[in-house]
């Protein structure tokens, strides 16, 4: 039950007021008035009568500015750091997440009863991934949502819009309840053909050139992108004397330095009659990526060139962690999972190695 006390001498006001919070615990109020105390804590006592007799309370919840709900945190988060974001794409995806959070649980769901609810016999989070599922959404793409959510809760708890946390890591999907990721492993015929194909123009050639030989995602070479303009490569980020490129990869503030192969900045000096290295946009490249699909019969997209890099480099070498480093990722699980799985020729080469081992041990004696 609710209960008022008066404040010690140095507290400004003389009543203090305790009452328990449905979704928050114990809490305390300080008042000027008995009377204001007195008001405030009948209407205390009652929402307590209500949650007791299983009745609704959230709406006096409202009224009385005590309730954080998912429309409110999630707007609030909207206006506040979407706002300084740059990159369309990424304020579109967590738009699209926010949407998709408010669709499934409503705007005035309580944020204290999101992840310890149930919802139609689902525990919390459970309730979205099971919503998603039905609407065709995988795993890993569901996962992504939460990782999003679990960032703009966190962002709002470090704020103190809320005290506790919302998402865990213990709500995802765990790494065995994911999908078998597939992507294009390239054969040795298509890459001799896409090489050396006599029906390539020398743009085309080169452009598969540079995506090949660099292994860098499409947009981090781009001259145009509309979406994100201060991630484009302009001249003044080609560093021909020392054989450098200053990219802005993916989620990275800034630029960083890769190396600009022989190969690659004879093709730049070539280009340096355009504004720019790429003098185009992804929609562009696309165009260009299909039209040399077709010529030489093989399907891929242009991230599939940034795969053939990794893969050529795996099979030469074995050495997932220089995959990685070749792509300028810092995960090799990620390099292995999406990009460059372990070939059958390093497969081979092990197992020769374990022989010549065996052998050489064998011989001794």
């Amino acid at each position: 039950m609710a209960t008022i006390c008066k404040t010690r001498k140095q507290y400004k006001k003389s009543f203090r007021l305790q009452f328990r919070h449905p979704y928050y615990g114990w809490k305390q109020q300080l008042f000027d008035t008995l009377q204001e105390a007195e008001d405030q804590l009948a209407t205390w006592n009652y929402i307590e009568m209500l949650q007791k007799t299983g009745q609704k309370f959230d709406h006096l919840l409202e009224k009385m500015g005590q309730i954080h709900t998912v429309g409110l945190i999630l707007r609030k988060y909207e206006k506040s750091k979407l706002s300084s974001m740059k990159n369309k794409k990424t304020i579109l995806r967590y738009k699209n997440v926010i949407k998709n959070i408010i669709e499934v649980y409503g705007e005035n769901q309580p944020i204290k009863t999101l992840r310890t609810g149930t919802y139609s016999g689902f525990p919390g989070w459970s309730y979205y991934k099971h919503i998603m599922q039905t609407k065709g959404r995988v795993n890993r793409g569901i996962n992504s949502d939460l990782n999003m959510a679990k960032i703009m809760f966190t962002y709002a708890f470090e704020c103190d819009w809320i005290d506790h946390v919302v998402v865990k890591k213990v709500d995802m999907f765990t790494e065995n309840e994911m999908e078998e990721v597939k992507f294009k492993e390239w054969k040795q015929d298509e890459i001799q053909a896409l090489f050396t194909h006599t029906e390539l123009s020398e743009y085309q050639k080169d452009l598969i050139h540079v995506y090949t030989m660099l292994g860098v995602r499409a947009g981090e070479i781009l001259g145009k992108n509309k979406d994100c303009p201060d991630k484009t490569l302009q001249w003044e980020h080609v560093d021909f004397e020392n054989s450098f490129l200053y990219i802005s990869p993916k989620k990275v503030k800034g630029r960083r330095k890769i190396y600009m192969p022989p190969s690659v900045k004879v093709i730049f000096e070539k280009w340096q009659e355009y504004p720019m290295p790429l003098d185009f946009t992804y929609a562009k490249l696309h165009k260009d990526i299909i039209s040399i699909s077709k010529i030489t019969g093989i399907k891929f997209t242009c991230h599939d060139l940034r795969r053939l890099h990794a893969q050529i480099v795996e099979r030469h070498t074995g050495d997932m962690q220089k995959v990685a480093t070749s792509i300028g990722d810092k995960s090799v699980d990620v390099a292995e999972r999406h990009y460059a799985g372990v070939s059958m020729q390093t497969q081979k080469d092990i197992a020769n190695d374990y022989a010549n081992g065996l052998n050489s041990i064998l011989s001794v004696s």
